[in-house]
């Protein structure tokens, strides 16, 4: 049997007491699997620790039934008053955001990174979006020319890779 420690007993009694029963559940079914002379030689070990179990369990339902009391006037609510505030975030909140990222000096640098991530990223789909048009429509890009040839082509998938390459970067 696995022993359950006193102190253990208050922190989730529910879970404590599925666990209590699966305990008790494996050794009734391990004492039916055994041999009779090995039943009796262990008998008085397995009673008591199926005591010390229940024992347990009261206690922890105990417990469970005191903590409902407790909270008995805030039974059905998400939020009790003291957790829900109304209005805006406070701003000393987001300094305080910014302090656990590690100060402006790290989040200026990444914020700007990702606001430079999302620029090339969508460039790069304008781009191709102006390479399609050009191909399909003959219309001119930046003075490039409607796609007719290869040297055409060559030169928009080049501003294309240099858009991908930049958002990889």
């Amino acid at each position: 049997a696995v022993p359950v420690k006193p102190e253990e007993s208050g922190r989730h009694p529910h879970a404590l007491k599925r666990l209590q029963s699966f305990v008790l559940r494996l050794t009734e079914e391990n004492a039916e699997k055994e041999p009779r002379g090995e039943q009796k030689s262990r008998g008085k070990a397995g009673k008591e620790s199926k005591k010390r179990l229940s024992d347990d369990g009261d206690r922890a339902a105990k417990d469970e039934k005191d903590e409902a009391k407790k909270g008995s006037a805030n039974v059905g609510k998400l939020h009790t008053e003291e957790e829900k505030r109304l209005g805006t975030v406070a701003f000393d909140v987001y300094l305080g955001y910014l302090k656990a990222a590690g100060s402006w000096m790290f989040v200026c640098p990444l914020l700007l990174a990702l606001i430079a991530e999302r620029i090339t990223y969508l460039g790069a789909d304008w781009w191709l979006t102006r390479w399609i048009a050009a191909s399909q429509e003959g219309s001119d890009t930046f003075n490039l020319g409607p796609v007719d040839s290869q040297r055409q082509n060559n030169i928009y998938l080049l501003v294309y890779v240099l858009w991908v390459v930049a958002n990889s970067v």
